[in-house]
């Protein structure tokens, strides 16, 4: 973030334009502000929609990485070497 300039700096252009878009702007920056991570974040509350566009694709998602966890079990439950019977040593020894 550095080359963008102060972090100060940087914060205030961010909220100036978020609040030329119509949102209420908050701003975080890193802890020692070195590592080049600003989030702008619009705080007000989304319309009825969104949220529930956002609840079903949260939904989706959230069901797609259970699905995926279920194969992968599945998978490493057949994959296992399975154990073949071994002959006795004794040809002769009953079965």
């Amino acid at each position: 973030m550095a080359e963008l300039g102060e972090v100060a700096e940087v914060r205030k252009a961010a909220r100036a334009a978020g609040r030329q878009l119509g949102w209420k702007v908050r701003t975080h920056v890193s802890e020692d502000g070195t590592d080049g991570t600003l989030l702008v974040m619009d705080d007000r509350d989304p319309p009825h929609e969104i949220r529930m566009l956002a609840s079903r694709r949260a939904a989706e998602a959230a069901a797609a990485v259970i699905t995926c966890a279920q194969n992968e079990a599945r998978m490493r439950r057949t994959s296992q070497p399975s154990t073949l019977p071994t002959p006795p040593d004794d040809p002769d020894q009953d079965l």
